[in-house]
């Protein structure tokens, strides 16, 4: 058991509107064997984005600044503005690392936290690691959110959860 943490891309399709003109094939199978999907009643489609494990200066950032302080392990949406807030605020923490500036960096952006299977609290590898995971996670998101924004019938959200 542990701190896990997801990022999700939700695109709406509305394949069941004609009006829509969404058109497409799913063919998928799971150990060989078809499984049945009729596109036209796609609504939604749900991709797995961004995970995390027990990276909790990451969580306690989105639990202030897309959560309202209030860690409750629901789905919450996070826009653009705030993918561009995380990765600015990790490149000033990765960017005061070995300098006399590192300590109140980490303290005022991207702060441990404790909790319940939360991991460990100590500016370490892990806690650098998991900076640098992140700062290559968000970019690609937000490169994909530059693509995204080509189609405008498109109606793209990302969501943040934790489960511990």
């Amino acid at each position: 058991m542990g701190l896990d943490m997801y990022l999700t891309k939700h695109t709406y399709i509305g394949a069941e509107y004609e009006h829509r003109e969404v058109a497409g094939k799913i063919e998928l199978t799971t150990k060989g064997v078809p499984v049945n999907i009729n596109f036209n009643r796609v609504q939604t489609i749900i991709e797995k984005v961004g995970y995390w494990r027990k990276a909790n200066q990451i969580h306690n950032w989105f639990v202030e600044n897309v959560q309202g302080g209030e860690d409750d392990c629901g789905e919450h949406s996070v826009s653009r503005e705030q993918f561009e807030a995380l990765l600015s605020d990790i490149n000033t923490v990765l960017n005061a690392k070995g300098t006399p500036e590192e300590e109140g960096a980490i303290e005022d952006l991207l702060p441990t936290t404790s909790g319940c299977f939360f991991g460990s609290t100590e500016i370490d590898e892990w806690y650098w690691a998991d900076l640098e995971d992140s700062k290559n996670l968000i970019e690609k998101i937000l490169a994909e959110m530059d693509e995204d924004e080509k189609n405008q019938e498109a109606w793209i959200t990302y969501n943040y959860q934790s489960s511990w």
